[in-house]
């Protein structure tokens, strides 16, 4: 099953980046292309984007692995004996 939280993370990441382009372009393109505006603006909305992708992937990975001990930690306490 795939984590809901992660999914919208990952979608606002990428999202971010199409922006972060957008506005590098409309930003770069006022009067003439510059390029040290567009990569600036570009730059930003690239590294913010891929930090929430980032951080969706270890969102989606701490699930799997709870996931996995969960499972595990039920099938060890079938005898019922804990402490």
């Amino acid at each position: 099953m795939q984590n809901k939280v992660a999914s919208l993370l990952m979608i606002i990441g990428c999202f971010e980046i199409f922006i972060g382009l957008l506005i590098g372009f409309k930003m770069a393109y006022d009067f003439y292309f510059e390029w040290p505006v567009f990569l600036l603006w570009a730059g930003i909305g690239t590294l913010s984007g891929i930090f929430v992708i980032g951080f969706a992937q270890v969102i989606e990975l701490l699930h799997k692995i709870n996931e996995k001990l969960g499972t595990e930690e039920n099938t060890k306490d079938t005898d019922g004996d804990q402490e």
